[in-house]
């Protein structure tokens, strides 16, 4: 037993494993329990900078990832990279609410952000 990261949420952990002509291309971990719990400030992406920022510098800012994709979950044969993932249920079976943040930021060879990809599922 445990507890969630935010009061009302169901607490669940997720482990995603991406294989491409039987070869590891990604993984991605997701959790809303308070002792691992995976949830980021997306209010903070805007401090990340194209050509300019570092993985160093997106990690002291969002934290550390959960998991790393490379081609083809990403673009740029060449590249990889960081995923962040969070994902919480509230409510019961009949009013369940869903939410989810997806972040992947591509690096390039010199580990300096070349893409950011953020998506956000919301409640309504």
């Amino acid at each position: 037993m445990g507890q969630p990261a935010r009061a009302g949420v169901n607490p669940t952990r997720g482990q995603g494993f991406y294989f491409f002509d039987d070869k590891l291309s990604g993984y991605d971990f997701s959790s809303s329990w308070k002792e691992d719990q995976t949830n980021f400030d997306a209010a903070k992406l805007s401090a990340i900078k194209k050509g300019v920022s570092t993985r160093d510098d997106v990690v002291r800012l969002i934290g550390r990832p959960g998991g790393k994709y490379a081609y083809p979950l990403i673009t740029d044969p060449k590249a990889q990279a960081d995923v962040y993932l969070y994902a919480e249920t509230s409510g019961g079976p009949f009013n369940a609410k869903f939410r989810q943040k997806h972040l992947v930021v591509t690096y390039d060879d010199r580990g300096v952000v070349s893409n950011v990809d953020f998506q956000e599922i919301t409640p309504k």
